[in-house]
Parts: C-alpha cells; sequence; structure tokens
C-alpha cells in the first residue's frame, strides 16, 4: 500500500492577476486562500504519505509558503524533485499555462525524466470550424469600443493585461484563468468574421488535453470556471506514469515485507 497525497494549493494570492487585482505585498497576506500552506504542511508531517506532488502557479515557486513547503518536507525525511513546466514548449500541447510542480518521496529518491516535445502545430484541430454560430456570439460594435476603452484605461493604470486575439492560424493560446466566464476584455478571444468570440468551454477542454468535453451538462459560467481553476492534463499525465514506474522500480528493489513499514 503506497499513500499519494496531492495538493493544489490555491494560487490567487500568488497568481499575477491575483497579485495585482489584490494588491498584495505577498502571496500569503490573501485573506481567503494564503494561510492554506499551513494546513498542507500539518497533513503532510501528520500523516506521512509515501509520496507527496503539489502544483501551483509558476510564481509561487519563489513564496515564503514554497520555502516553508520544502523546509516540512526535508525535516519529514522527503526528498524531493520540483521544476516549472511549460505545457507549450514540453508537452506538444497550444497551452503557455506554466506550472511549478513538486514530488516529493520517502521510499527513494524519485526524479521525473521525460523527453521535452514543443508544440508546432496550430490551434486549427482546437478550436471549432467557422458556423453561423460565430455571428451570434461575436462582440458587437458597442461591445467592441468598449472593450477598448476598458483595456487603454487598464494600460494607463500599468496593469500590464492586454487583449490576446486568437484564430485557426496561431500557434498558442494563452492561460485562461477561472473568472474567464466574466468576459473580462484584456483576456483571450477568437477572432470572427464579424469581431471576436469567447472561447468555448468544448474548445477550452481540447486545449487543456481532455479528450471529452469533461464538464459537459454543467452551466457554462460553471465549466468556465472550473476549466479555468484546472490545469493542463499531458504534464500530470506523464507525471503520474512516472510515479507509477518509480514505485514499481521501488517496489522489485526493495527486500521482501519492507514496503510494509509505509503501508496506509
Amino acid at each position: 500500500a503506497v499513500r499519494i497525497f496531492a495538493a493544489g494549493i490555491p494560487c490567487t494570492g500568488a497568481s499575477k492577476a491575483g497579485f495585482s487585482k489584490n494588491r498584495l505585498s505577498c502571496a500569503e497576506e490573501h485573506p481567503d486562500v494564503g494561510y492554506l500552506f499551513l494546513p498542507t504542511i500539518h497533513y503532510i508531517r501528520l500523516h506521512k504519505p509515501e509520496i507527496v506532488v503539489l502544483e501551483n502557479t509558476d510564481a509561487y515557486r519563489n513564496t515564503l509558503s514554497a520555502h516553508l513547503l520544502r523546509d516540512a518536507l526535508t525535516a519529514s525525511g522527503y526528498t524531493f524533485d520540483e521544476r516549472i513546466v511549460n505545457p507549450l514548449k514540453e508537452f506538444s500541447t497550444p497551452s503557455q499555462r506554466k506550472r511549478w510542480i513538486l514530488v516529493a518521496s520517502r521510499v527513494g529518491r524519485f526524479s521525473w525524466v521525460y523527453e521535452a516535445k514543443a508544440f508546432v502545430g496550430t490551434l486549427a484541430d482546437y478550436l471549432d470550424p467557422e458556423s453561423p454560430e460565430d455571428d451570434a456570439e461575436s462582440a458587437t460594435a458597442d461591445q467592441v469600443d468598449a472593450d477598448k476603452k476598458y483595456c487603454a484605461r487598464k494600460a494607463s493604470e500599468g496593469c500590464g493585461f492586454a487583449m490576446t486575439l486568437i484564430d485557426r492560424s496561431s500557434t498558442k493560446c494563452p492561460t485562461i484563468p477561472k473568472s474567464y466566464g466574466k468576459r473580462q476584455p484584456t483576456g483571450c478571444f477568437v477572432r470572427t468574421k464579424k469581431s471576436y468570440r469567447m472561447l468555448r468551454p468544448r474548445e477550452i477542454a481540447r486545449i487543456h488535453g481532455f479528450k471529452r468535453e469533461l464538464f459537459a451538462g454543467l452551466p457554462k459560467t460553471t465549466q468556465y470556471e472550473l476549466y479555468g481553476q484546472g490545469v493542463v492534463a499531458s504534464p500530470f499525465i506523464c507525471l503520474g506514469e512516472s510515479i507509477a514506474r518509480f514505485l514499481d522500480g521501488e517496489k522489485a528493489a526493495a527486500p521482501a515485507g519492507q514496503l510494509e513499514l509505509f503501508a496506509g
């Protein structure tokens, strides 16, 4: 029996958007999620699962929370492998959604080895073909004008965010946040003959690497939030397979009965 503890600590305080929006001086200052690394450390120290998988936005790597998590893991007898993963450059996926991933082990030293493959295609296989649906969902002239004014105001405030337009010939897609359903003008939109439209949930599912519409049947706003809070699938499928091979190897190399010490 091997216990694997996976923790996706909310990144709201560490992400670029959350940090700016909430005017924080550090990620831990976020009133809703800044403290959640503490129960994570408590659980690990108390239960000592054999494998710990932590993931977060890439900026989380340099937070105080991440430093304390590393210290707690070391004090509890773990070795760990951590990195920043870029699906666009390493997992042949059109999404630029980078993630910080740390894998800690108490049953041997885990090392995540994989062959990096950059995405070299276009979004033609991920975006829906042109259809009458585009006209119905395209921004009106008034919306386009309002979006331009909003983006100009944000730029003057030093926001650092701007509208991104993509189409079937584009070679990458920016990060889709959990607030995408609110249609923020500084988000990502798909060009249409009329103007531009929002990405559809099924298109985000394809871009994030899901083989099917994971949240089909739920309200569209809920789908947007769930996909936006999710991660690109391909790196984690690869990681899961690597952990399985690692555990199989450790089990084969261990003397008979040794793994009983770590049974949950």
